[in-house]
């Protein structure tokens, strides 16, 4: 089960089957099965294209954000300093890597 949400409805679902041949999802709904009592009410099919990752939620907006959005985010952004580590534990700043200069040795 994974928690996705419905991009009309707005609403918080579980994702319990994926049909990637058909691009479909078998979902349950609480708030379908609330108006439905003991009816199996709830459990719907519905596109995959309306159905986003609970990760791209916006708790604060109660909104989704797009790739569009964040890329023009990540547009306005620049890197400062980076590290890189080795897998032998060598660290180096990203402005001396091509210098082969570590800068500690962990």
């Amino acid at each position: 089960m994974e928690v996705m949400y419905l991009r009309k409805k707005n609403r918080r679902v579980e994702v319990y089957a994926i049909d990637a041949v058909n691009g479909m999802a078998v979902i349950y709904d609480p708030c379908v099965a609330a108006g439905n009592p003991g009816h199996g009410g709830g459990w719907q099919r519905v596109k995959l294209s309306s159905l986003i990752p609970e990760k791209y939620y916006n708790p604060i907006t109660g909104d989704f954000q797009s790739k569009t959005e964040k890329n023009h985010y990540k547009s306005r952004l620049q890197l400062i300093a980076a590290t890189w580590q080795c897998s032998d534990g060598t660290v180096f700043d990203h402005a001396d890597i091509e210098l082969n200069q570590p800068r500690t040795r962990a």
